[in-house]
């Protein structure tokens, strides 16, 4: 399958890191319509949700980086990590209530950049550090995408295209080239900084604001999906067709209650059915005894222990810890085994473990609740009142099962072995032949040696396509381990960023390509090999770290 990078995504992206905002990209969506992730059809959030794991802390400004994660078959979406990483946030509204409270807070008179999507204004204003910590406020139907918190968050930016087939596109006059971000009015401020304060600093109305004061167009699925989903797990037999039946009533009771306006049965049955699909995932595994285990977690004596949950700790480099789970397959309608590989910063985290483990399998959500979960993973320390509860991460490394290093497991060394197998395709160059000839970049992006203008040679190589030799069989080298392979090199031969050269070939199409010299492949024959930082001793001379050049 052909690749291509969206060469106008990839200019507004690369527009955005020069801005110091953080770029995501993300799934985008087919002319249907349907994303482009493994999900498919069944993608809840088509073209909006990141590629990869971790988003949080692989959002870059690194245009090499961007460039290859756009560098795919399938299409891709742009986004712009909100909060202080980025120093902007995203005020956002989808309808006329919202629209009325933007102009009450005089918005609509400030220059800001400004884009739309199918029926929402977005309005990027400078981060502020009196903004509470949380992902996003609701100020009468205005969302305001602070992207603090845990989990933060990020908005979709324009070229990306909806789910709808429309674009998301700057309005004229407001592109990041015509304004700066604007400071956000202080009104505006100090009513998101009270609305924290209101909320407890969640941003989500508290139970006793719902029953007062009812639940506002923007906020009433998140409300009765959780509604649901609480009652759904309280069900004595979630298989029953009556109990299911009284969930439903309930949902519907709260619905005609709480939301204003309602929402429609249509609606309302949809987000039953989603509540018990969920809840049956949920208590899907049991233990030998019977007891009912939250995805295989056992529950007993007041407390959360592995159930059918396993540890192995594989001492290769870096060190992987495999957490192996019961997951229901509805299509199997059985329960099988998964094993979700987690690095040591991913298996400290309670919010990262969830991430990876709804990643690999797809379907299972152990943090519908984040603040019991952050409790059940990281356990809690004496209260009054209460005991310290070990959380399960030193549980399950306490029966824990230990794997031994193999070469397979080394991923680090081998990796760069396969990387400097992908560049050795094109024999070195004779350096003391000066009538040789200049040779000149391969435009399909191989391995080729050049010699620059002051007469040293380079290796000029396409990124992508390197490590798409590099990546061949069934290696299936992670975007993660590429990105520390960079860092290492990048490290050890003490630049900020490598060398990038450009070349134009026929039909006027100019390509991106990186220039190591000798220096940077004998670092990275060091790494392939487990040695400790080499220095070169090479007459191979590197260009300045800031020069770039056009054949």
């Amino acid at each position: 399958m052909s690749r291509s990078v969206n060469e106008d995504a990839f200019q507004w992206a690369a527009k955005y890191a020069a801005l110091e905002w953080r770029v995501v990209v993300n799934y985008g969506v087919d002319a249907n319509g349907v994303c482009t992730c493994y999900q498919r059809k069944e993608c809840r959030s088509p073209g909006k949700h990141p590629v990869g794991k971790a988003w949080q802390t692989n959002a870059t400004t690194d245009e090499e980086a961007i460039y290859e994660t756009l560098d795919v078959s399938g299409k891709r979406n742009v986004g712009v990590q909100n909060g202080p990483d980025s120093g902007v946030i995203d005020i956002e509204f989808d309808n006329e209530e919202g629209r009325e409270t933007a102009n009450r807070y005089k918005l609509d008179t400030i220059d800001t950049p400004t884009f739309t999507s199918k029926r929402s204004t977005h309005r990027v204003f400078r981060w502020n550090s009196r903004l509470p910590d949380c992902a996003v406020i609701k100020v009468d139907e205005l969302e305001i995408r602070i992207g603090g918190g845990e989990k933060g968050n990020q908005s979709v930016f324009p070229p990306s295209t909806h789910a709808s087939g429309v674009s998301y596109s700057w309005v004229n006059g407001m592109t990041p080239d015509d304004c700066e971000p604007a400071d956000i009015p202080e009104p505006l401020m100090q009513r998101i900084v009270d609305e924290a304060e209101r909320t407890g600093g969640t941003g989500k109305p508290r139970g006793n604001d719902i029953l007062k004061g009812g639940i506002s167009a923007g906020g009433r699925h998140d409300h009765l999906l959780q509604h649901a989903n609480a009652h759904a797990m309280q069900l004595q037999n979630i298989e029953d067709p009556d109990q299911q039946q009284t969930l439903l009533c309930q949902l519907i009771g709260a619905n005609l209650r709480f939301c204003n306006p309602p929402k429609s049965l249509a609606e309302i049955d949809q987000i039953w059915q989603d509540a018990v699909a969920w809840a049956k995932r949920q208590r899907a595994g049991k233990t030998p005894e019977g007891r009912v285990a939250v995805n295989g977690l056992e529950y007993r004596d007041g407390e959360w222990w592995p159930g059918e949950w396993t540890l192995k700790v594989i001492h290769g480099d870096p060190v992987t810890y495999v957490v192996t789970l019961p997951v229901y397959r509805d299509d199997l309608k059985e329960t099988r085994r998964i094993g979700v590989t987690l690095n040591a910063e991913q298996y400290r985290s309670a919010s990262k473990v969830a991430e990876a483990i709804l990643e690999a399998t797809h379907t299972v959500v152990v943090d519908a609740n984040p603040d019991e979960w952050t409790v059940i993973w990281n356990g809690r320390g004496k209260r009054r009142g209460q005991e310290a509860v070990i959380g399960m991460k030193a549980k399950l490394m306490d029966a824990k099962v230990s794997e031994a290093a193999t070469a397979e497991n080394c991923r680090y060394a081998a990796v760069a072995g396969w990387f400097l197998d992908a560049l050795s395709m094109c024999p070195r160059p004779d350096v003391d032949d000066e009538d040789a000839e200049p040779g000149q970049p391969d435009i399909q992006g191989m391995p080729s040696w050049v010699r620059n203008r002051d007469g040293v040679w380079e290796l000029w190589f396409s990124w992508t396509r390197a490590w798409e030799i590099a990546n061949s069989g069934k290696r299936a080298i992670a975007d993660v381990e590429k990105l520390r392979l960079k860092r290492s090199l990048l490290e050890r031969t003490g630049e900020k960023q490598f060398i990038i050269g450009r070349s134009e070939g026929e039909g006027g199409i100019v390509r991106r390509f990186v220039r190591f010299s000798l220096r940077h492949l004998e670092q990275l024959e060091a790494i392939a090999s487990g040695e400790e930082e080499t220095k070169s001793t090479s007459s191979f001379t590197p260009a300045p770290a800031t020069a770039k050049t056009t054949i």
